[in-house]
């Protein structure tokens, strides 16, 4: 999992400094007129959050940092407490219930003539 969130964080950083809305964050021109390497601003970017309210609406989530680690948990438990054949057993099951409720629909008495699913 902590290899997870060092690949967010690179991945975030990167997004950052390469998304049109958002650019200069971290590797930036300084007063010098040489590009540095300003990490405390990308922390101070991933603090933002708690400052202004406006990183919690949706059009800003791909700006929140926390937002992209409960969605990088979220994926992390689902895909490692799904078990793949119960759940591909429990689709199919489904999938075919839900087929031959619509074909027993299809497959009724209507004044003498019966109608059906071509297949």
């Amino acid at each position: 999992m902590i290899y997870l969130f060092i690949l967010y964080l690179i991945f975030f950083a990167l997004y950052l400094e390469l998304n049109p809305k958002m650019t200069n964050v971290w590797y930036r021109i300084g007063s010098d007129g040489n590009r540095h390497v300003q990490l405390w601003n990308l922390i101070d970017f991933i603090i933002k959050p708690f400052q202004k309210k406006e990183f919690w609406y949706p059009t800003f989530w791909d700006l929140n940092f926390f937002i992209g680690v409960f969605t990088l948990i979220l994926c992390y438990y689902i895909f490692h407490n799904l078990d793949i054949t119960t759940f591909r057993i429990h689709v199919v099951s489904a999938a075919a219930k839900l087929f031959n409720l619509i074909r027993s629909k299809f497959n009724t008495t209507h004044i003498g003539t019966k109608h059906s699913i071509p297949l």
